[in-house]
């Protein structure tokens, strides 16, 4: 049986798993690499100069905070209709900067086809509502 390694930086996974648990709440998928981008980003702002967040620190983190990768699973876990609406209220101040000879539709593209996550990190006790369970 391995020894579960106490944090290092207990200040860092406390802004890491509040972060997580605001993306469960919204049910926005996360992943490994997302979850390594933001620990630096802390890191960073912390003033942690020495951390590596590599596949080792990250499945730590998910060993000490009982997070494991699962199966989306039915309509249930689609982010909300409010989430959308404030995401489309935001988009034309994001495409300000922007040229629109730079601006294409992705749907017409054909890049994002099956790009969508269908596995997110969730807490190992989460319960899959409004379909089968998958592990």
């Amino acid at each position: 049986m391995k020894k579960i390694r106490i944090a290092g930086y207990p200040d860092l996974e406390e802004c890491l798993i509040k972060l997580f648990k605001q993306c469960r709440v919204c049910n926005l998928p996360i992943g490994g690499n997302e979850l390594k981008e933001k620990a630096e980003q802390f890191a960073q702002n912390l003033r942690h100069k020495d951390l590596k967040s590599c596949n080792g620190w990250l499945e730590n983190f998910k060993n000490r905070h009982n997070i494991v990768f699962r199966k989306l699973c039915s309509e249930s876990q689609s982010v909300s209709d409010e989430l959308c609406s404030e995401w489309k209220k935001n988009l034309p101040g994001i495409l300000e900067e922007y040229s629109p000879v730079n601006i294409s539709n992705a749907d017409e593209t054909g890049l994002f086809f099956k790009a969508l996550p269908d596995k997110s990190a969730v807490f190992q006790r989460e319960t899959c509502h409004g379909g089968k369970e998958s592990k």
